[in-house]
């Protein structure tokens, strides 16, 4: 079972304060861009970044200590300790709605951020597989399970959509979209077709309705790009993909 990431929640050395800089501040600049308090992510704690500390505490104090850390890392503390419900399935949609309702999306660039290395463990890449990867990890642990599919992250390679429709394939657990049979069940990984490779982008089925699935995933956006910003709730034909299904 895969332990879980805590480097991202985890806080630098701190405090941190005007004058200080490194990677400890580049962290700190990230999360005030993501709860909507944007500053240039240089790794400087200047003028700019107390100033955007001190909105954020709402204090004269722009400073960032245990406390602070905390509260700027919230969304994230509270995703990847929540409870889930009974049956993996569930469990992966309820995680998958978790982080969509704490708007996990990039900051500072393409790939970037502390979502982004969360669930691709350290690595900024593409991370819709990291994503999809990272709910069933967590919903694994949360129920004492095993997971469907291996899941191994460390490394680029585990976290390229291919390898996880091989795994599938291997598992027995592949069905095409295409057939006119294909009925994923919610927690499911659904593969869009596409690419170079076969498929582009990867996420998670939330129903089945009719000709179309919902969906929950990252690395997308509002026109349902495999290279987006955020974590997304979408509508995508069942034909025009394939599947990793649960049983």
């Amino acid at each position: 079972m895969i332990e879980p990431y805590r480097t991202e929640v985890d806080p630098p050395l701190l405090p941190l304060r005007r004058g200080s800089t490194g990677p400890g501040v580049q962290r700190v600049q990230e999360w005030l861009g993501l709860h909507g308090i944007g500053v240039l992510i240089d790794g400087d704690f200047g003028p700019a970044t107390e100033a955007a500390v001190k909105r954020f505490v709402g204090s004269p104090l722009g400073v960032v200590d245990r406390e602070v850390w905390r509260a700027l890392t919230l969304p994230l503390q509270q995703v990847t300790t929540m409870s889930v419900p009974s049956g993996f399935g569930a469990a992966v949609v309820a995680l998958g709605q978790a982080y969509l309702n704490a708007q996990a999306r990039e900051v500072g660039g393409d790939n970037k951020g502390p979502w982004v290395r969360h669930v691709c463990r350290g690595f900024s890449v593409a991370w819709c597989q990291g994503f999809a990867s990272t709910l069933y990890a967590q919903a694994a642990r949360a129920l004492g399970a095993e997971s469907p599919f291996d899941l191994v992250l460390d490394g680029i390679w585990c976290l390229y959509v291919p390898r996880m429709v091989t795994e599938a394939r291997v598992r027995g657990r592949f069905v095409r979209g295409d057939d006119g049979r294909a009925d994923p069940p919610p927690g499911s990984m659904f593969f869009l077709r596409g690419g170079a490779h076969g498929y582009s982008h990867v996420g998670i089925v939330v129903r089945r309705q009719g000709d179309v699935i919902e969906t929950i995933e990252g690395n997308t956006n509002d026109d349902g790009s495999p290279n987006g910003y955020e974590v997304a709730r979408r509508i995508r034909r069942v034909s025009s993909c394939d599947y990793g299904v649960l049983r």
